[in-house]
């Protein structure tokens, strides 16, 4: 942060309810709950210089349920800067739920853009050739 500036600084993390529902950091790479909470691991990106916080929640992870709004609210309003959360999106309607009820900055999704239809097919678009030379000219 001090050489490229707080706003270059996106600090990231992974989260999951513990088995009293409580929510926990999350380490992908070891599998494992780290027993700090969500608040306390925010606060301590943002003191170490974080610019923004980009939040994942694990368990709704490609579930296209919603967001979770607890969540999100938990960090947003115990943080100074701007925070992006991902995981849950299942409509459009959830992108204006959170906006209409939380002051997070930014949301982010994946499956609702990738999954279509009934089966949740996978969605592949390629471009025509003539959208190709539109885009060429």
């Amino acid at each position: 942060a001090k050489c490229f500036g707080n706003q270059s600084i996106v600090g990231a993390f992974d989260v999951k309810r513990n088995i009293f529902g409580k929510y926990r950091i999350y380490n992908y790479i070891n599998k494992r709950l780290i027993n700090k909470s969500v608040v306390e691991y925010a606060r301590s990106l943002e003191d170490n210089g974080a610019g923004e916080i980009f939040i994942n929640n694990v368990d709704n992870d490609g579930v296209m349920n919603g967001f979770n709004l607890e969540l999100i609210n938990q960090v947003v309003n115990n943080v100074n800067i701007p925070v992006i959360a991902i995981g849950g999106a299942g409509s459009y309607s959830d992108f204006s739920y959170v906006f209409n009820n939380s002051d997070i900055s930014a949301l982010a999704a994946g499956s609702l853009f990738v999954y279509t239809g009934k089966y949740k097919a996978v969605l592949i678009n390629y471009p025509t050739s003539l959208e190709i030379e539109n885009l060429i000219k």
